[in-house]
């Protein structure tokens, strides 16, 4: 259980979502913020969210393709069919 929650602490995704919530809680029960101020920092961080997420499921998929064995082709070079010939019929 220590690991996984050093393993949320140590995501940026996690720490920005944690920071959203605090602004959120301050503002909605601590200082006293108009809903139109508080709304663009919030709007900012959830940017940031969905921007590091694109981020790591490219990371990701960089990781996969790294790790899978490049692919062989082993075909011989087609063998050239010869062009069909028409014949003149005698008249």
């Amino acid at each position: 259980m220590g690991q996984a929650i050093g393993e949320l602490f140590s995501s940026k995704k996690f720490l920005m979502m944690l920071i959203g919530v605090i602004v959120w809680f301050a503002g909605r029960y601590g200082i006293n913020l108009d809903p139109a101020t508080l709304y663009p920092p919030l709007a900012l961080i959830a940017t940031a969210i969905f921007g590091q997420a694109i981020a790591d499921h490219g990371k990701e998929a960089a990781k996969i393709n790294a790790a899978a064995p490049p692919a062989v082709i082993t075909a011989s070079a087609p063998t050239p069919t010869p062009a069909p010939t028409i014949e003149k019929a005698a008249a």
